[in-house]
């Protein structure tokens, strides 16, 4: 696990990275997470699955490191969003609270281009979103990657 709060019980994880608190800005009457992009350097493992801290796991899913052994990368689509500008159709966006992930080049070039649009984009958004910029990166990445189902 990686985590910036220590408060709860770590002890059933083999392996602690310890983060820095996470960046967040007040716009309107919302806190908003700033960083909430991955790092490529973050995960020491060959093969990493990323959770946002609001995702439950209620069943087995070893299947994803499976998946990693054809693909960089396997990452789902949010259902029914708009469009991503820039990008043709059929481009939507996908959901950065649930991603696997391979350390290969590519992935690690994805990962690095995603932070970079994403902060390059928060200027312009009255609420920080990184899915554009994920979409965006992969896009134009060479990450082979697999959409999992929802």
């Amino acid at each position: 696990i990686a985590t910036d709060d220590g408060e709860y019980d770590l002890e059933p994880f083999d392996q602690v990275i310890q983060l820095d608190q996470a960046r967040q800005e007040t716009r309107g009457e919302r806190d908003w997470l700033l960083d909430s992009t991955l790092d490529p350097d973050l995960s020491p493992f060959d093969k990493t699955l990323y959770l946002d801290s609001d995702t439950y796991v209620c069943a087995d899913v070893s299947e994803l490191f499976e998946l990693l052994d054809q693909y960089d990368l396997a990452v789902a689509r949010v259902p029914d969003q708009p469009r991503v500008a820039g990008l043709p159709e059929p481009w939507h966006l996908y959901n950065c609270g649930v991603i696997a992930y391979r350390d290969t080049k590519p992935a690690r070039e994805l990962l690095s281009d995603w932070k970079t649009r994403y902060r390059s984009q928060l200027e312009n958004q009255d609420r920080p979103v990184d899915q554009p910029a994920f979409a965006q990166a992969l896009y134009h990445s060479d990450v082979r990657w697999f959409t999992l189902p929802r």
